[in-house]
């Protein structure tokens, strides 16, 4: 059951890619909710880069969930612990779209592989 208040003062959901004082970079849909000063993380990954098996040389991007528990894949956190935010690339989105579900969201849907 979802109330109408419920999304009072959230700006428009975006895809964007974070860079938390953690060190982690995410791409995730961020909203904004001005009343508590807080972001909420929809569907967090972690991007990360690893070598390539066929040619060293190269690297693949891979994702693994952030804050793999967290009930419906939704995570918040205070404007303090963002160093930076993007606008991810569209090869990016892409991937992250087709390849990531996070663990928290509801079952019943085949969750595709976690690495691009």
């Amino acid at each position: 059951m979802t109330d109408e208040n419920e999304n009072k003062g959230l700006e428009e959901p975006m895809i964007c890619g974070i860079i938390l004082t953690s060190g982690h970079e995410v791409i995730c849909v961020m909203q904004h909710e001005k009343e508590k000063n807080r972001y909420f993380l929809n569907n967090p990954a972690i991007v990360g880069l690893k070598p390539d098996p066929e040619d060293p040389t190269k690297m693949n991007v891979f994702f693994s969930p952030f804050c793999p528990s967290a009930a419906l894949g939704q995570v918040s956190v205070v404007p303090q612990q963002l160093v930076a935010l993007y606008a991810p690339s569209e090869q990016l989105i892409s991937e992250w779209k087709t390849k990531f579900k996070h663990p928290g969201l509801p079952k019943g849907e085949k969750r595709p592989k976690f690495e691009g």
